[in-house]
């Protein structure tokens, strides 16, 4: 995922700077949130959960004032009754479901990423398995399935690697 924030029209480093007004309303959310925190270290978002939700309410705001905006444009030159009750509601409702997706983007690829790993873990282990008793030495079978096309296990065992590589133990 790394700082993106759905259905948002500015970048994320300007909407951080933008949304410091919000962070009040950011805790208040985070609180009601538990997971969120988690989450966001998972998929390495650089943003506290106050601040990610600030920047989530301070995106949907947008969202709502420029779908406002249009939608009353367009009911105007359509001439439709009562417009701007009409686009405000519409856009209301609109913004309400943007900031739940935006919200929930980091469950939803912490999700996906678990989803991952689990459809991959299977293989790899017998690979693994099937290495250990050919008499490989463990370093060069991490190596090994950091190399395979085994998706996010590959990217965690590269990570391993690194890590091994730095000083860590095995």
């Amino acid at each position: 995922m790394k700082n993106k924030i759905p259905y948002s029209f500015i970048p994320f480093n300007t909407l951080k700077n933008i949304s410091s007004v919000f962070l009040g309303l950011g805790s208040k959310i985070e609180k009601s949130l538990p997971s969120l925190k988690v989450n966001l270290e998972y998929v390495k978002v650089e943003a506290t959960p106050q601040e990610y939700a600030a920047m989530c309410v301070m995106a949907s705001l947008i969202s709502f004032a420029f779908l406002n905006i249009v939608l009353n444009m367009f009911l105007i030159a359509f001439g439709f009754s009562r417009p701007y009750i009409l686009a405000f509601g519409s856009s209301l409702i609109i913004a309400i479901f943007i900031f739940l997706q935006q919200i929930l983007y980091p469950k939803i690829q912490v999700q996906r990423k678990t989803k991952n790993i689990e459809r991959n873990l299977i293989p790899a282990l017998q690979d693994i398995s099937v290495q250990l008793n050919s008499g490989i030495p463990f370093f060069r079978i991490l190596v090994n399935i950091s190399n395979k096309n085994y998706g996010e296990i590959s990217k965690e065992f590269s990570k391993a690697i690194n890590k091994i590589n730095a000083g860590y133990s095995q």
